[in-house]
């Protein structure tokens, strides 16, 4: 009778532990779902995100959620705008359309600019990093947007 006793402590516990592992886990899961839609719905309510100059041929998003199979430090949206043949204007334009919709440039210690909004009611905000690419299989403008605290 008390080693039956044992077995059931024994399993309670690792039912209890296997609960709370599953409560933490949901837990953040839930905050990495909120922090997407904040994230991801800003992203695309923005007149960035939409911002599609003449000479753009094709637009391809790829989106990187927080959390997930594969845990992100943070979610993030990149955004390929191809041409036939890029202008070398495209990212000044990028950038100056950014900054007339309310972008703000920041620079960090190494010289880095990125381009910073807030979002809306909450903590985060989003940040814009705007690089362009021309070589012998296309070129295009990336437009590449992460979720960070305001």
């Amino acid at each position: 009778m008390a080693a039956g006793m044992i077995s059931e402590v024994w399993l309670t516990r690792r039912g209890f532990v296997a609960l709370a592992g599953v409560g933490l886990l949901g837990g953040c899961s839930s905050e990495a779902g909120r922090i997407n839609r904040l994230f991801f719905g800003a992203v695309k309510r923005d007149p960035l995100y939409s911002w599609r100059p003449d000479w753009v041929t094709e637009v391809s998003d790829f989106e990187t959620p927080l959390g997930g199979i594969y845990p992100e430090a943070t979610a993030r949206l990149r955004r390929s705008l191809s041409a036939d043949v890029l202008p070398t204007s495209a990212m000044d334009d990028a950038v100056a359309f950014a900054l007339s919709s309310g972008w703000a440039a920041r620079d960090d210690e190494s010289g880095v600019v990125r381009y910073v909004k807030n979002i809306a009611n909450s903590d985060l905000a989003m940040h814009l990093f705007v690089s362009r690419f021309v070589g012998d299989t296309g070129s295009w403008l990336t437009m590449e947007f992460l979720a960070m605290n305001a």
